[in-house]
């Protein structure tokens, strides 16, 4: 009798701990919004959980929101541009711009982002005239996107889009898997006990990184997932070039400078432009540092914050890299 007595008392205590739990996490539900916002308020509508896993998030087709004053909208394709061509025809040529926040043009009203201003050039440039039509321009520049990221959308849908040439907007924290937030927002799990006990472990992490950071007198931000990544990001250039070989369609990376530093001080990441640099190189993939344009320039002129230019720096971005494509490795080039 007393075995029952004790068994039906483990029995009560367990149902009381389930439905403490149960309505902790009907009560986390019901907070999520307060609990686990997204970066930016705005990201729910512009931004939604991917079905690839590989990507994570991906933009929302056909929407649109304003985020301190600036409007974004995505086309039918979920991409900050205009409306894709349904038919383009098979001589146009096809340029395709991957990247992160600083190619989709965060900050900036659309045709204001380079890419689209470099489109704008091209079809009044002497290289596009000498085309049957003026070139395409498709920015498939994705907000927070890790070159992981990024070469999973290539394949999935930048290839089927016909490039004749890809233009690879490279930050200096693409190595980083979960850059931006909005990876863990739309990675996290939905039951709101997992995502704290997530949170707290992605917190932990941070602490023990920046704790490893700064046992180190050259280490930082950038340098630091460059040499944790080291090896994931020599694979991530091997594939580019293999992918390069396989469609006969020029990669170009091109490298965007991070301003942390005092004016007038060396360039503290020159040396990752060089092994970037040597990464490109040694597959065969173009490359454009694109410091020497932005980095003779008043910095309140090119750029709003340490990563993003300013409209002004987004129009000396296109007037560079239309001179790099009408250069030696210009778009009638072959290799």
């Amino acid at each position: 009798m007393r075995s029952i007595t004790k068994a039906r008392g483990l029995i009560t205590a367990a149902i009381s701990v389930f439905v403490a739990v149960l309505l902790f996490e009907i009560g986390l539900q019901y907070r999520r919004r307060d609990l686990f916002p997204p970066p930016v308020p705005e990201a729910t509508i512009l931004f939604r959980k991917s079905a690839d896993p590989a990507l994570i998030y991906e933009m929302e087709p056909s929407s649109e929101t304003s985020v301190n004053g600036v409007r974004y909208a995505t086309n039918r394709a979920g991409f900050r541009d205009d409306e894709f061509p349904d038919s383009p025809g098979d001589d146009a040529e096809r340029l395709l711009v991957i990247g992160d926040s600083v190619a989709m043009g965060l900050g900036v009203p659309m045709e204001q982002a380079f890419p689209q201003l470099l489109e704008t050039l091209l079809s009044g440039d002497e290289t596009g005239s000498a085309l049957n039509r003026p070139p395409l321009v498709y920015n498939l520049a994705v907000a927070g996107y890790s070159t992981e990221q990024e070469i999973r959308l290539l394949e999935t849908r930048g290839l089927a889009l016909k490039p004749s040439r890809i233009l690879w907007s490279y930050v200096l924290n693409d190595p980083d898997t979960v850059d931006g937030g909005l990876a863990f927002y739309f990675s996290a799990p939905r039951i709101e006990l997992l995502r704290i006990a997530a949170a707290a472990m992605s917190k932990s992490t941070h602490l023990i990184n920046n704790y490893r950071q700064a046992a180190s007198l050259k280490h930082d931000y950038y340098r630091f997932i460059h040499e944790r990544y080291a090896g994931k990001t020599e694979a991530q250039f091997s594939r580019l070039g293999e992918i390069q070989r396989r469609t006969g369609v020029p990669i170009d990376i091109i490298v965007s400078p991070v301003f942390k530093y005092a004016p007038g001080e060396p360039y503290p990441w020159a040396d990752i432009d060089a092994r970037i640099r040597d990464l490109a190189m040694s597959n065969k993939l173009g490359f454009l540092d694109l410091f020497d344009v932005l980095g003779k320039r008043p910095w309140q002129e090119v750029l709003q914050d340490e990563l993003h230019p300013t409209a002004q720096g987004h129009q000396l971005i296109a007037e560079t890299v239309l001179e790099y494509l009408s250069g030696d490795r210009g778009l009638k080039q072959q290799r």
